[in-house]
């Protein structure tokens, strides 16, 4: 069944790509890169805490890794929160989205309010990103909406997964099997 699910997962994925890897999305783009890595995550769960750490370890260690970052809450109603938040900080700051994302991948953030808070930690404007949280609201719902059906299309039912080339990689995978 598993063998079924990920080959329906790569024909789906070969049919969405553009949407997949649209760098309109958050992203850590280093010049020259040469592989991408599409990330769904949600910020409540723990795995995708450990998924981060791996694949902050492999921008390190291969210069040539461009991560594409997508908020995928699917934990409940402060997950989708959070989420908000995140949109709204790639919106406000993109260039502060990387930082934001690993302070809040590496916390124990559990609301709205204490996500804002770590925005501004981080040097993000939290004026401008509470404007932007109002201003905005239904352009960062519909990406969080869009996220989520286009990670359901390509077979995504739990966080973190990993999109890399064709293949999709469900779960917090060791570095080695990244890389």
């Amino acid at each position: 069944a598993v063998e079924k699910q990920m080959k329906e997962a790569q024909k789906n994925i070969s049919s969405k790509k553009k949407e997949i890897y649209d760098s309109s999305h958050p992203n850590y783009s280093p010049k020259g890169y040469d592989v991408t890595i599409v990330e769904f995550y949600d910020y409540n769960c723990g795995y995708c805490k450990k998924a981060n750490k791996t694949v902050e370890e492999l921008i390190k260690s291969d210069k040539k890794v461009r991560v594409i970052y997508r908020d995928f809450p699917i934990l409940g109603e402060v997950s989708k929160q959070i989420s908000q938040v995140s949109v709204a900080v790639s919106l406000t700051e993109k260039r502060k989205f990387r930082k934001f994302h690993n302070a809040l991948m590496s916390s124990r953030v559990s609301s709205k309010e204490a996500a804002i808070k770590l925005a501004g930690k981080v040097g993000v404007n939290v004026s401008k990103l509470r404007n932007t949280l109002k201003s905005k609201q239904k352009k960062i719902d519909q990406i969080l909406q869009d996220n989520i059906m286009l990670g359901s299309q390509i077979g995504i039912n739990g966080t973190p997964a990993f999109v890399i080339g064709e293949e999709l990689v469900p779960g917090a995978v060791e570095l080695g099997s990244l890389q």
